[in-house]
């Protein structure tokens, strides 16, 4: 057997074992390090797989019922218009599904009369599920639009026939399903295939299924056994999906039908459904793109060199796949089928089932190496776009004149074979090219969930956290560019259609070598991802005075701890709201203040957790609060309540809850704040130092609110702050500040000069990711590491 046939196969097997096979073998076993878990019932599995389910159905019915019916329109358009259309459709399918969602939410945010109306009516999750709805249907319509187009076979010659006889209009659409019924119903389980897997949009909405569900448990340190009902289920939709994809695949090719349509009804469509938040995008960003390409500009290069990594590597699998399909070796082909199905049931599992095997397999390996480098991110993008390649492989042999110049071994040679499939080759490796970069790019749950510890992390992680965060500006500008990284991909594939002109593969050496920064001395680890007494998921409020420290995490449960870390006692706050607070204090009295962030109010507790009192509601007005953030206690008795989700700034209070007055805006100029997360009072002067974290900077301000001066700027440098959020004063004249964005720590004095930083980003003890919160213990600081689910404590600052 020819040295260069066998080559092809041991590429494309060696690429599948690295990414799905190993993995899979590892990453099933049990561990025995991590944390114990409760298991999730079947009752809960049942309802949430219900859930998921008739979400996934309902969607995919009304997409597919519109998306066929424009795809049919879309087939009796001429050659020209018809490839305009299918990019254009394809372009919409590669922006990520929440980019769609999330700009319709952001059209009536917080402070808005539709808000108001929707919260004080007990409508707001309706009026969420309905974006996500909407979203949803906008973002999959154009598969079924695509399948239609391609695969319709009846055109205007049936559509006459059955005028010709007569047949009412209801008669000719029931005698259209007939003859459509095989691939309609593909089509439809593979749309609902899509949705079930989804992680990210139901996230968002806060609308429990299987991945995100699964993605929780990971957080608490769990894995995919932790819930072997819904990942079971997550593997048979994945099954499932890949049968009824490969099955459409097998259908006849599109045949042109006689007669030309108007494209009109299919781009108002189109406008409605996915355009108009594409087009929203565009305009809300403004200036704000650059910004984000100032700060983010190590986060976005990190994330295309991961992109290009992930094209490479999708266009090895590409050509492997073409090579071994139009081979005449029927092992060969064998081979490459098998590859098929297994890069498809992969792209269909939910992205939590691919983090928890690739979190346990590479530890077990012994190859640590991988899962702390851009590496364990190109492999996990993998296997979301790897599908696309492999079957765009199977697209190359597909054609009859192609198969026929393989049946008469013309193109038994490697240059033989590039020559006669050159046209093909260059249509669909562009495609995929084009579509596995952009992907990659705007990939979120898988990104998130494996990103390793690093100054720059993909912009995915960034686009994440300010999602949830309510940080408009920030997602907006991220939309864009990967709307202009869909478009130019799509672009760039017309452009070789219609040229056929040489592609040039540009590789790109993904940097794989991690800079680890200076660790803090002497820090300690106190707690780790968990669900048990002493443990946390995602910590992010936390407080502390001479007797004791609470830490509330994104459970919903607030727990105290000794000064040397002991664990006293804990307790579920009942909460009613759709999340969890995010900031915490404690008076003198040693009742404890909590911002009730999603529940818009001021909850006060004593220290066995009954409640005393609490205060504030919905609403933009005097004593009124639409996000609240933290609370501080002025030397007079004032109580300060930062507040943000549009109606930005700080509101002041007596003991007793009853309102003074406020100040601040939503805006950047020296009156205005974007989220101001966290208020440290003066030991001297009394006035508020407030993180200003979606400006980027630290406000100084007088008791009564009057300005007094800006500190820092955004950037990484020392003096410059991303993203800060936590703040307190270890000295009478200096100040510590917690940068989430930075994966640090900074101190300044009270003039605004930067002394020095500390930290970095790292999950050994003393690196930082995405710390939340800093506090002052007996003899040491106490850093809330929310991305590392811990707290840490740091003795050795405190003398610095």
């Amino acid at each position: 057997m020819n040295k260069n046939t066998v080559m092809f196969p041991c590429v494309a097997i060696g690429i599948a074992t690295v990414v799905i096979l190993l993995p899979v073998f590892f990453g099933g076993m049990p561990s025995t390090s991590a944390p114990k878990v409760e298991a999730l019932s079947l009752e809960s599995s049942g309802s949430i797989i219900v859930r998921t389910v008739t979400w996934s159905f309902l969607i995919a019915m009304v997409s597919t019922t519109m998306g066929w019916l424009l795809g049919i329109r879309m087939a009796s358009l001429r050659k020209r218009a018809l490839v305009c259309m299918q990019v254009m459709l394809v372009v919409t399918l590669v922006i990520p599904a929440y980019a769609i969602f999330y700009v319709w939410w952001q059209t009536w945010p917080s402070g808005t009369a539709f808000h108001a109306f929707v919260v004080e009516h007990g409508y707001l999750q309706l009026a969420i599920r309905t974006c996500l709805f909407c979203a949803l249907v906008g973002w999959s319509w154009p598969i079924p639009a695509l399948v239609a187009s391609m695969y319709h076979h009846s055109g205007a010659t049936l559509s006459v026939l059955h005028r010709l006889d007569g047949l009412s209009f209801v008669r000719r659409c029931m005698l259209q399903i007939q003859q459509d019924y095989k691939v309609l119903s593909s089509t439809v389980i593979l749309v609902a295939s899509l949705v079930a897997v989804n992680t990210t949009c139901f996230d968002l909405a806060q609308v429990v299924t299987i991945g995100n569900e699964l993605r929780s448990l990971l957080a608490s340190g769990g894995t995919a056994l932790t819930a072997p009902a819904l990942s079971f289920t997550g593997f048979f939709i994945a099954i499932v999906a890949t049968l009824f994809l490969l099955r459409l695949t097998s259908e006849k090719e599109y045949t042109k039908s006689f007669g030309t349509k108007s494209m009109l009804p299919v781009l108002l469509f189109w406008f409605l459904l996915s355009g108009l938040p594409i087009v929203i995008a565009l305009i809300v960003t403004n200036s704000e793109v650059f910004q984000l390409l100032k700060v983010y500009s190590g986060d976005i290069w990190a994330s295309v060199r991961i992109a290009f990594g992930v094209s490479v590597c999708s266009i090895l699998i590409f050509i492997t796949s073409a090579r071994m399909h139009t081979s005449n070796c029927h092992q060969h082909k064998f081979v490459a089928t098998i590859l098929d199905y297994l890069w498809v049931v992969v792209a269909f599992l939910p992205a939590s089932i691919v983090v928890s095997l690739y979190a346990t397999s590479w530890h077990l390996i012994g190859m640590d190496f991988v899962y702390r480098t851009p590496i364990i991110l190109i492999f996990a993008h993998l296997t979301k776009v790897g599908f696309v390649a492999s079957l765009a492989g199977r697209w190359v042999a597909s054609n009859k004149s192609m198969q026929i110049l393989s049946a008469i071994d013309i193109t038994s040679s490697v240059p033989s074979f590039l020559t006669a499939f050159a046209p093909r080759l260059i249509s669909a490796g562009v495609a995929v090219i084009g579509i596995s970069f952009a992907i990659s790019f705007g990939e979120v749950a898988l990104t998130n969930q494996l990103s390793p510890p690093s100054a720059n992390q993909p912009i995915a992680v960034a686009l994440l956290h300010a999602m949830h965060y309510q940080r408009p500006q920030m997602v907006t500008s991220a939309l864009f560019l990967l709307i202009i990284i869909a478009g130019a991909s799509g672009v760039f594939f017309m452009f070789v259609q219609r040229k056929v002109a040489s592609v040039v593969i540009l590789f790109c050496i993904v940097s794989c070598s991690p800079v680890t920064p200076e660790a803090l001395s002497n820090a300690t680890v106190l707690g780790g991802v968990g669900r048990s007494d002493g443990r946390f998921t995602t910590p992010r409020a936390i407080a502390s005075n001479e007797e004791f420290l609470v830490v509330i995490d994104k459970t919903g449960r607030l727990q105290r701890f000794s000064h040397d870390g002991s664990f006293l006692s804990s307790w579920e706050l009942k909460l009613d709201g759709t999340g969890f607070p995010t900031g915490v204090s404690i008076d003198s009295e040693g009742l404890i203040w909590i911002a009730d962030t999603h529940q818009h109010r001021i909850l006060v507790l004593d220290q066995e957790g009954n409640e005393v009192f609490h205060f504030g509601e919905y609403g933009t007005l005097d004593g009124q609060f639409l996000y609240p953030t933290d609370i501080a206690f002025g030397k007079k008795g004032e109580v300060y309540v930062a507040e943000y989700g549009g109606n930005e700034r700080i509101n002041v209070f007596t003991r007793e809850g009853v309102f003074q007055y406020s100040f601040g805006h939503f805006g950047n100029d020296e009156d205005g704040f974007i989220r101001p997360q966290s208020i440290a009072i003066s030991p001297l002067t009394g006035n508020l130092f407030i993180t200003d974290a979606g400006n980027h900077r630290i406000v100084e301000r007088t008791p009564t609110g009057a300005f007094v001066q800006v500190i820092a700027s955004p950037g990484r440098s020392q003096g410059e702050v991303l993203f800060p959020y936590g703040i307190i004063f270890d000295s009478a004249e200096t100040f510590l500040v917690c940068e989430f964005g930075n994966n640090r720590l900074q101190r300044f004095t009270t003039q605004g000069e930067s002394l020095q930083t500390f930290g970095g980003a790292g999950d050994a003890a003393g690196l930082f990711k995405t710390p939340w919160a800093v506090v002052l213990g007996r003899d040491e600081l106490i850093v809330a590491d929310t991305g590392n689910n811990r707290l840490q404590r740091l003795p050795d600052m405190m003398g610095m």
